[in-house]
C-alpha cells in the first residue's frame, strides 16, 4: 500500500517509510496511577524506537498520561 498520487490506482512506493531501526522492549506506564502500580503492560512489548515515538506522540496529542518506556529487562 502507498499513496495513490496519480489517481490511476497505482501506488508510489518511494514515499513509503521503511523502518530499519533496532527493536527494543517497551512497557506501557500510566503516570496517573499510584506509586508502584504505574505499569500497565503485563510483559514487555517489542517495537522499534520510531514506533514507540509515534505511539507516545499519539498518546500526548490525546492528552493521555500513558507512555511507552524502554524496558531495562
Amino acid at each position: 500500500m502507498g499513496l495513490d498520487i496519480g489517481g490511476n490506482n497505482h501506488y508510489n512506493t518511494f514515499i513509503m517509510e521503511i523502518d530499519n531501526s533496532i527493536e527494543s522492549k517497551y512497557i506501557l506506564v500510566d503516570w496517573d496511577r499510584p506509586h508502584g502500580h504505574e505499569r500497565l503492560s503485563p510483559k514487555p512489548i517489542t517495537m522499534t524506537k520510531n514506533e514507540a515515538h509515534k505511539l507516545n506522540r499519539a498518546l500526548l496529542i490525546n492528552k493521555q498520561s500513558r507512555r511507552y518506556i524502554k524496558s531495562e529487562v
